[in-house]
């Protein structure tokens, strides 16, 4: 599924395609709530809900659309009230008599002023920040993309980790009892003390291997709480990819048409 933002300034039109999924993660978002991700659907929409790189960014975009009505205003009509008031003594004196007055004149002022014309700067000024608009929603496509790849991968690498721990515990399991025959084998003199100690060498290296193993699963948990915001529990397999491009030459197509990066600098 794919859901589109698209902008339209004059005749042009920008259309900015989501990275697959928005619309099904979105939904699955708001079934899931705060719950572990356990499928790599889950997983995607937890980390298109509540990753920081992707608030900040949509953040960036809704202080960038502010842009338009900002520009917007240079059409608008600007009203100025001024005031003033003073304080005046007045004296006056004639040969008959005299009189002082004490007065406190106001002044107010409503000033109404319509643009009519800027010289363009307003056409100019709406144009660009049209563009910026455009231009960060493609930057929020692509902060998308980057994050939902890193979930996706984030996701794999764990459940490769721990198949690979998983073949590690059983190689060592399966070395120790071969460990444990070839010691029997030596109480009854079929084997020699160098293969015992070849064998105790095999399970030493399976250890090893098996402690290596253990970090790259931390590791690749660590990135998954990193990228998705939750502690991994039960991943399951993902199925096939479905819908891909029929052929590379269809692929290359796409990226020139949709690829947010292109679309930005346009």
């Amino acid at each position: 599924m794919v859901s589109s933002a698209s902008a339209r300034h004059g005749r042009k039109e920008l259309v900015i395609r989501a990275p697959f999924g928005i619309v099904c993660l979105l939904a699955v978002a708001t079934v899931a709530g705060g719950a572990a991700a356990e499928t790599l659907v889950e997983a995607m929409a937890a980390a298109y809900r509540d990753n920081p790189t992707l608030l900040g960014q949509r953040a960036a975009l809704r202080a960038t659309d502010e842009r338009v009505p900002e520009a917007l205003s240079g059409w608008r009509p600007t009203v100025t009230v001024t005031g003033e008031i003073g304080k005046a003594d007045v004296e006056t004196e004639t040969a008959f008599f005299s009189s002082e007055e004490k007065r406190t004149p106001e002044t107010y002022v409503l000033k109404l002023s319509q643009p009519l014309f800027r010289g363009g700067r307003t056409f100019a000024e709406t144009r660009r920040a049209k563009n910026l608009v455009l231009a960060d929603r493609a930057r929020l496509a692509e902060v998308e993309q980057d994050v939902l790849l890193q979930a996706t991968t984030a996701y794999m690498n764990v459940l490769r980790e721990g198949a690979v721990l998983d073949l590690a515990v059983r190689n060592e399991q399966r070395l120790r009892r071969q460990l444990e025959a070839a010691r029997d084998r030596f109480e009854v003199g079929e084997v020699t003390r160098t293969d015992v100690a070849q064998a105790e060498s095999r399970v030493s290296t399976a250890v090893a291997d098996r402690i290596r193993d253990e970090g790259d699963l931390v590791n690749s948990r660590a990135s998954y709480l990193n990228v998705i915001g939750v502690m991994p529990e039960t991943l399951s397999t993902p199925p096939a990819l479905a819908g891909l491009p029929a052929s590379e030459a269809e692929s290359r197509d796409i990226a020139v048409r949709e690829n947010p990066k292109i679309l930005r600098a346009m």
